[in-house]
């Protein structure tokens, strides 16, 4: 099994402990960069960490990385973030986890490198809006403000 060429730059010290067979230690590094760029992302301190973390930086009310304009999708992206973290990096903080398996290392690795393209794009970083005639990539903008040039009303003049 091997990780993906493109994987997030700040997973760039998960890759050398997975292909040595450090599972463990390639699993926790890649969960941990998650931590560190949600914290990043959303401007919160050293002290903000973990599941607490994850729940504030997508608090359903004022969460700085809650986009998502369905209440069920936000409370689901929150749960997917806190539940990450809480299975694989405050577990191998706190004792002694096994990956034995590289398939299911390299699982959590690539859905760590998800998260944290999830979390760039929540906090302004571009996405991509189609139409049938153009297609246009715009700084994602929480209030919805932003939209493509000649974008009126749901459809393109």
């Amino acid at each position: 099994m091997r990780l993906h060429a493109d994987l997030h730059p700040a997973l760039s010290e998960a890759r050398p402990n997975f292909e040595r067979g450090s599972y463990q230690t390639a699993v926790f590094e890649a969960t941990r960069q998650v931590e560190i760029r949600v914290r990043d992302l959303a401007h919160l301190g050293p002290d903000t960490y973990g599941v607490t973390l994850m729940h504030t930086a997508f608090n359903l009310e004022n969460g700085p990385l809650a986009t998502e304009e369905v209440t069920a999708e936000r409370t689901a992206i929150a749960a997917l973030f806190a539940g990450t973290i809480g299975a694989f990096k405050n577990a191998s903080a706190r004792r002694v986890v096994h990956f034995d398996d590289p398939s299911e290392a390299a699982n959590i690795i690539h859905l760590d490198d998800f998260l944290i393209r999830i979390a760039e794009r929540s906090a302004g970083h571009t996405i991509c809006v189609a139409s049938a005639s153009l297609m246009w990539v715009a700084p994602w903008r929480a209030d919805r403000s932003a939209t493509p040039p000649g974008f009126v009303g749901g459809t393109s003049s």
